[in-house]
């Protein structure tokens, strides 16, 4: 029988341990292996916030499943991991055979890089309220705040100069007092 590829995720309650995430992972992956399947790629995304409430949580730790396994797998795992306390929610797709080459060369590349590897460098994060009051203290943020409103003045009167240009007069009144619209 030919193996499939799925991608599965499980939203894990927020008051989940760590020590618990990591008996799941291994759980869930136990089973893929158990019925002659491959873990291709295993992600902890971490706590979300929900859209919604989830059996009256609003955030929830996230886990990403990519495997190869024979029909049946995923809906194998589901069914024996619906009693578990800590999973919320969860949800498992078969990918579609475009996605699935893609997704499998994807893996294949990351199983060669090897481990040494640091992950890229994350992206600069938003200012913190102590460095937001630090400036304000400094009066740096005053500095900040009158150049930007030096820019915006001066695109209000270049703006403001344009719209002069383009206003139109009302059309000339006739003998009688009345414009021709009238």
């Amino acid at each position: 029988m030919s193996l499939r590829l799925y991608e599965s995720i499980f939203i894990l309650s927020p008051q989940t341990s760590s020590e618990k995430i990591d008996e799941i992972v291994e759980k869930i992956e136990g089973m893929i292996r158990e019925s002659d399947g491959t873990v291709l790629r295993t992600e902890k995304w971490g706590l979300k916030k929900l859209a919604y409430l989830v059996k009256k949580f609003n955030e929830g730790f996230y886990l990403y499943f990519l495997f190869e396994a024979i029909p049946g797998t995923a809906r194998e795992i589901e069914s024996k991991l619906k009693f578990e306390e800590s999973i919320i929610r969860f949800l498992s797709v078969k990918v579609e055979k475009a996605r699935d080459a893609d997704l499998r060369r994807e893996a294949e590349e990351k199983a060669k890089q090897p481990a040494e590897e640091s992950p890229p460098a994350p992206a600069p994060a938003k200012e913190s309220i102590k460095e937001r009051l630090s400036k304000v203290k400094l009066g740096e943020v005053g500095e900040e705040k009158a150049a930007e409103e030096n820019s915006e003045q001066e695109e209000k009167e270049k703006a403001g100069q344009e719209e002069v240009a383009t206003v139109q007069e009302p059309p000339p009144e006739n003998e009688e007092g009345k414009s021709p619209t009238e």
